[in-house]
């Protein structure tokens, strides 16, 4: 079996637990789910606005913390990305 596939097979089950996770999550609390949109979309728009890379950088932190609440793992692991990535390169100027 090609190690590829494995790997593969291994992604489409942790994603699916992921999911699952994330959907008992949801149900057992759709008025903090509901609260948890509404901030993640309010920092969103902040970082679309700003040019203060602390901020923006304090700003993808916060989501990042927020997404591992309600098992966005997959999310939150990309967002962590762009934090190194950001902190290794001079991808904005600081103000």
């Amino acid at each position: 079996e090609d190690i590829t596939e494995k790997e593969r097979a291994k992604l489409r089950t942790q994603e699916l637990v992921e999911r699952v996770e994330r959907v008992s999550r949801v149900s057992a609390d759709l008025p903090g789910f509901k609260d948890f949109t509404i901030v993640i979309k309010n920092l969103f728009e902040n970082i679309k606005k700003t040019k203060d890379r602390t901020e923006i950088m304090r700003d993808l932190h916060s989501i990042k913390g927020l997404l591992g609440v309600y098992n966005f793992d997959s999310v939150a692991k990309k967002i962590h990305d762009l934090e190194t990535s950001m902190s290794q390169t001079d991808q904005l100027k600081p103000n």
